[in-house]
């Protein structure tokens, strides 16, 4: 049924930007990741469970959210028969300020968008969140230092910059960043 209302000029309020990363072949998994996820930019992650979408993670800032669930399970509540583990890396604009910096205001303005730039927005976010990754931290000397969220809460700005750095060589973050950079350019 067509409503004979032009869309295009309806100035956007919200919007989502995310990605869907396929794990299914990887040697970790998309609970792995969200169970991992620790803080970004110095706020900690929420945890949050929905029947539909499982346990996720998501970190409220006050102009966005930055949301990262198991789509997988999503979908294998609706059917039964999928059996890929898929991660979702969502940021949830609640303001337009970022959006109207990159020149969007209305539905218009997506249709010729470089969507180059929402790939700089989601590593930018990305790059930005802290992950402790079990398995590759097993036995490490900072182990459960690097677990433990209040420790990193009471960093010196000098301390944390460090030790994220060494957090993230050692994690499954670099793989992900690959793995994100791919599907993104896939996309593009």
């Amino acid at each position: 049924m067509e409503i004979g209302v032009p869309v295009f000029g309806f100035r956007l309020l919200q919007l989502e930007v995310g990605v869907n990363l396929n794990l299914t072949n990887n040697n970790f998994t998309s609970k792995d990741v969200i169970g991992g996820l620790l803080l970004h930019i110095r706020k900690p992650f929420q945890s949050q469970y929905t029947k539909s979408e499982g346990s996720y993670k998501v970190c409220k800032h006050n102009r966005y959210l930055f949301k990262i669930y198991d789509k997988g399970m999503h979908r294998r509540n609706k059917d039964s028969g999928f059996d890929k583990d898929i991660l979702r890396i969502e940021i949830a604009f609640k303001k337009m300020r970022d959006l109207n910096n990159l020149g969007i205001f209305n539905v218009n303005d997506l249709v010729n968008f470089d969507f180059n730039s929402f790939k700089s927005l989601l590593l930018n976010k990305w790059s930005r969140l802290l992950l402790f990754d079990k398995k590759a931290l097993k036995g490490c000397k900072n182990e459960y230092l690097y677990s433990n969220l209040r420790w990193w809460q009471e960093r010196s700005v000098g301390g944390f910059k460090y030790h994220k750095g060494i957090l993230n060589n050692l994690s499954l973050k670099k793989e992900l960043t690959q793995i994100l950079e791919t599907k993104i350019d896939e996309l593009i």
